[in-house]
C-alpha cells in the first residue's frame, strides 16, 4: 500500500503535464492548477489503497465500524429503512430467529468485519 507522498511521485512521473479542455481547447494546466489535481488524485488512490487493505483483510482494522456502516460502501450494513423492512417481513414470516433475512445480513456484515481485538 502506498503513502499519498508515494502516488503523488509516481503520478507526477506519469504525467509532466496536465490540461484541459476550455471551449473545445487543451489547455495546460497552470503550476497551481497541476498541484491541486495531483494532490487530489493522490489523496483518491491513498484512500483507494486503505479500502482495497480493509476489503482483503476482512475489516481487520481499527476502521471496522465506520466501514460497517459507511452506506456509500455497499459492504456494510444496509439502510435502518431497509433494516426495517427486513424485520417486518421477518415478523410476517415468523422468521424473528437466526433464520431470518435481518438477522442474516447483520451476522454476514459482522462476521466479514469483525471488531479487531
Amino acid at each position: 500500500m502506498a503513502t499519498k507522498a508515494e502516488h503523488v511521485t509516481a503520478l507526477k512521473a506519469q504525467h509532466s503535464s496536465l490540461a484541459k479542455n476550455v471551449n473545445g481547447v487543451n489547455v495546460t494546466l497552470t503550476d497551481s492548477e497541476y498541484e491541486a489535481t495531483i494532490d487530489e488524485w493522490a489523496t483518491v488512490n491513498a484512500a483507494t489503497d486503505v479500502r482495497n487493505a480493509l476489503i482483503a483483510s476482512g475489516g481487520a482494522s481499527a476502521d471496522y465500524a465506520s466501514f460497517r456502516t459507511d452506506l456509500q460502501s455497499g459492504f456494510g450494513y444496509k439502510s435502518i429503512v431497509d433494516q426495517l423492512d427486513q424485520l417486518w417481513h421477518d415478523m410476517e414470516q415468523g422468521k424473528l430467529d437466526k433464520t431470518g433475512a435481518w438477522y442474516l445480513g447483520v451476522k454476514a456484515v459482522k462476521d466479514k468485519y469483525p471488531p479487531v481485538r
